[in-house]
């Protein structure tokens, strides 16, 4: 899934850039689990400054399914989408803190038993919208070369999982739909070496704990990723 998140000020107002990723974790559903092996993904990022506060915005395109191996769970692969958009106050030149608002959107294909001997598939789909509130801390800062942490929460994340059954007789306009709310933890530790044009180039490592449950309290899954990356950042528009 992402990042590209924290810089120190700079003399440009606008910043744009483009991460890749490699998403590593675990995917689980009531007990069974999914590995995610090192799957590569990438993000477009932008941060624009005014005064103190500093907007930014971060998202994983459209890049189609991702085909999933021999899992637990029957997923034969998923299609990602992922947009977070911030808000963000400077408390002082180390220091900032934000709000905004982090959405998913996913589909994914499972595999079921052959029907009458026809492959069968069911369809799950998602949008997970919650608010995000955020801290960014500079740890460490030479003139060209800084070590920054973020940590990032959303308390409540909403969404409503639809399900439908391919190869069943099922019209594809029919929906199962089922509620769910969870919450998220995101946390990046990042190095970032900038070069006398402004040119940012960032590596580190993000953590993401998804937990989505189920009105009755029952488990809907759980994302555990470590995902590391390397970012390229430069000024616009000057």
């Amino acid at each position: 899934m992402f990042v590209g998140l924290v810089s120190v000020a700079s003399a440009e107002a606008t910043q744009v850039g483009a991460t890749v990723l490699i998403v590593h974790g675990t995917h689980l559903e009531s007990g069974a689990s999914a590995p995610i092996g090192a799957i590569p993904a990438p993000l477009l990022h932008a941060r624009h400054d005014v005064g103190r506060f500093e907007l930014f915005a971060e998202g994983i395109p459209p890049f189609g399914r991702v085909p999933l191996g021999n899992n637990g769970l029957g997923i034969s692969g998923i299609e990602l989408t992922y947009l977070n958009g911030v808000v963000e106050y400077r408390l002082s030149p180390a220091t900032r803190v934000g709000i905004g608002e982090t959405i998913y959107n996913q589909q994914t294909t499972y595999n079921q038993p052959p029907i009458d001997g026809f492959p069968a598939q069911q369809l799950d789909r998602s949008r997970l919208v919650g608010t995000r509130y955020q801290l960014d801390q500079t740890l460490w800062q030479t003139a060209r070369v800084h070590l920054d942490l973020q940590l990032a929460l959303n308390p409540h994340i909403s969404a409503n999982l639809g399900k439908h059954p391919e190869g069943l007789g099922v019209p594809p306009n029919i929906w199962v739909v089922l509620p769910e709310a969870g919450s998220q933890v995101d946390a990046t530790l990042a190095a970032t070496a900038t070069s006398r044009k402004r040119i940012g180039v960032r590596y580190g490592l993000r953590y993401l704990n998804l937990i989505m449950r189920f009105p009755d309290g029952s488990l809907a899954d759980r994302n555990t990723l470590l995902v590391p990356f390397v970012d390229i950042t430069a000024p616009f528009g000057r």
